[in-house]
């Protein structure tokens, strides 16, 4: 069976346009910071034996659905509060419910009058279902909570305009009107 050229060139123009829808369904993917940050005021007196807290991503804009976290980390502040030098200040750090500490975060002066803070690194899979981390802070008692900051980096999903594969389909079908009105 013989084929004539613009039959040909008909065919490719279907398939090239093809191929360009089946990509039409293909994303970029854009690098995002997340920080939430959970500051008390007054700070508060950590009881003996613990307090919990939780961290939301999705309160400033994580979307578990669209985007996809790659690091995290949890920087949390302490003071003593009798500003008396103690052995005692420390505080345990639990992620999630977990058995196994994340850290432990101490004063370094062992001094009185003394601030601290420590920074810990976050296991993305236990924010990348919900986008929340829920902490709980371990103390023998005598420090005071001052702040906490999560913060998470990850990539989202951005579609490229439908806009363009409409003007790249409508490019091809002028090309293809210009090659028949050569032939």
């Amino acid at each position: 069976m013989k084929t004539s050229r613009s039959t040909t060139a008909t065919r490719a123009g279907y398939g090239l346009l093809f191929c360009l829808m089946l990509q039409a369904n293909n994303s970029q993917a854009a690098i995002i910071n997340f920080t939430s940050l959970i500051d008390p005021s007054p700070d508060i007196l950590l009881p003996s034996p613990s307090y919990t807290y939780e961290h939301s991503l999705t309160s400033v804009g994580f979307n578990p659905a669209t985007d996809t976290l790659t690091s995290a980390e949890l920087h949390v502040y302490f003071a003593e509060e009798d500003w008396v030098a103690q052995t005692d200040d420390s505080v345990t750090i639990y992620f999630e419910g977990s058995a196994a500490a994340a850290g432990v975060s101490s004063d370094p002066a062992g001094i009185g009058n003394s601030t601290w803070d420590d920074i810990f690194s976050v296991d993305v899979s236990l924010l990348q279902t919900d986008g929340t981390l829920s902490i709980r802070l371990d103390s023998a008692g005598g420090t005071l909570f001052r702040m906490s900051e999560l913060t998470a980096t990850g990539t989202s999903v951005v579609p490229v305009p439908a806009a363009a594969w409409l003007f790249t389909s409508g490019l091809l079908g002028l090309i293809g009107v210009a090659r028949r009105k050569k032939s």
